[in-house]
């Protein structure tokens, strides 16, 4: 039987640390949305004193559709105000459940790479993992890279 040629690659990379780790880094740069830099702001503008202000935030934030439903959730957290909870939970109810995102092969990337980076292993790794982990907005990468930090930690300790 003929090795699986997907794991080739993760295992090239992992034998070389020196230069994967800087490569790997640079390929698990945040990919920003246009969506991800516009909801905060609008989510603030949910709270504002104007009702101009707070009715246009909330138009602009259904029009981003299903993609604002994660910061309308996160904004929730935070003690808001009646008008903006209110607000919140109407977006919610228009936009329907929280979509769970397709498992593409960008992401699938993405988790291999952090699997080649729990595989080195290094000081330099584990700093790569740490970032990944502690994104301010975590979805399946930062979920990864905890659960990969998780288990070189239990390996160490076993050592």
């Amino acid at each position: 039987m003929a090795p699986f040629h997907f794991h080739r690659a993760e295992w090239t990379l992992a034998g070389a640390p020196g230069n994967a780790v800087a490569f790997l880094e640079e390929k698990l740069r945040p990919v920003c949305t246009d969506t991800e830099e516009r909801a905060p702001a609008l989510l603030a503008d949910l709270d504002s004193e104007e009702f101009t202000i707070r009715d246009a935030a909330a138009q602009k934030l259904q029009q981003l559709g299903p993609p604002a439903l994660m910061e309308l959730l996160r904004g929730l957290k935070r003690p808001p105000s009646l008008e903006f909870r209110r607000r919140v939970e109407q977006l919610l109810a228009r936009l329907g459940p929280v979509p769970v995102p397709p498992m593409t092969g960008e992401i699938l990337q993405r988790i291999r790479a952090i699997v080649v980076l729990e595989h080195i292993g290094t000081a330099d790794a584990v700093a790569v993992l740490r970032t990944l982990a502690a994104r301010p907005r975590p979805g399946v990468e930062a979920r990864e890279a905890w659960a990969a930090l998780t288990r070189l930690t239990a390996r160490a300790a076993a050592r």
